[in-house]
């Protein structure tokens, strides 16, 4: 039996090393041992996404939900912890004679305070190996903060210039559906930049949507549907010509060319920021966790010298969607009318 509980201690204390090694040193798709980090990561954001609940507006919400990512690198720390206390203090249980004792010594190496021992014969082997392995596994989370901050500041600040959607998903969905306009409705015009970023940005969210797991269409049919519509469509380039953008085509003749760009990103941009709980911004899909619907982003209107009147500011118009009972009800209502 000491030897069977020795085995599985093995086998907990090398799945907890393979998960750190390609959490921190290898990352890349996860597969097999390796989607235990996701499984603390989904646990974790399920405990804020239901604290948010509580929450009646978008901003107290996002103020909840936004230390998710901290804590979630907290909680692997503690699951790597606890994890590696487990294994170790199975493979002590044929020296200690008991999992509590060997739990208590694995513990207390584990933190480098030194170790216990209540009964049996010492096995300094291990309390070495557990001491070793855990400060590797503190350094190298602190060697990959740096990284992770200066990621995060540069996001911000590309970020920041999109200051209108408060969320970088939301950032890039706008700035690939403005690439995507651009080359459907103006394409001699359109710069090589704009099929470069149109690109890059929906490989970018296959790929995160390919490390949480989800199956992708990598190759989408051209001529598929979208979950936009085409009076959505028809409504924004009605704003663009207002402004002076020129066009090439009519929304009618650029429509089957901005859906097939679409067609490429529409669906994982859509579950990503719903996964996000992003602001629920036009042209982003639904939200589960928030109560209002679509926000129109704060557009300041273009004044110039010479009798304007002042600006005041007024928060965009909230469409609460009708749910439940109270849908089928406006249904029916819809139909007798």
């Amino acid at each position: 039996m000491n030897q069977v509980l020795f085995i599985i201690g093995l086998l907990i204390v090398l799945g907890t090393v393979t998960s750190v090694l390609f959490t921190l040193v290898l990352p890349r798709q996860p597969v097999g041992l390796e989607r235990i980090t996701l499984v603390v990561n989904r646990v974790v954001r399920l405990g804020f996404v239901a604290l948010s609940r509580l929450a009646k507006s978008y901003e107290t919400k996002d103020a909840i939900l936004a230390p998710t990512a901290p804590v979630a690198l907290i909680a692997q720390l503690l699951f790597w912890a606890a994890s590696l206390t487990l294994g170790f203090g199975l493979m002590l249980v044929p020296t200690e004679h008991s999992l509590s004792d060997g739990l208590l010594q694995a513990l207390t190496a584990l933190f480098t305070v030194g170790a216990i021992h209540l009964g049996g014969r010492e096995n300094t082997g291990i309390d070495i190996a557990v001491g070793a392995i855990w400060v590797v596994i503190v350094a190298l989370q602190i060697a990959y903060l740096p990284s992770l901050y200066n990621s995060y500041s540069r996001r911000e600040g590309l970020v920041a210039l999109l200051e209108s959607w408060l969320s970088w998903m939301i950032g890039l969905l706008a700035v690939l559906d403005a690439g995507a306009m651009h080359l459907a409705l103006a394409p001699s015009t359109a710069p090589s930049q704009a099929r470069l970023c149109l690109r890059m940005g929906f490989t970018l969210m296959n790929r995160i949507a390919g490390s949480m797991g989800w199956e992708v269409d990598l190759d989408p049919d051209p001529d598929g549907p979208i979950a936009l519509e085409f009076a959505e469509f028809e409504q924004a380039v009605t704003m663009l010509s207002s402004y002076g953008f020129p066009m090439e085509r009519t929304a009618e003749e650029a429509w089957a060319d901005f859906r097939g760009w679409r067609v490429n990103y529409e669906t994982v941009a859509y579950r990503l920021a719903d996964r996000l709980t992003a602001p629920p911004a036009p042209w982003s899909g639904t939200r589960r966790h928030v109560r209002t619907g679509v926000v129109e982003p704060r557009r300041p209107p273009q004044r110039r010298p010479g009798g304007a009147q002042p600006f005041t500011y007024e928060r965009p118009p909230v469409v609460i969607p009708a749910r439940g009972r109270r849908a089928a009800r406006q249904a029916a209502d819809e139909e007798l009318e």
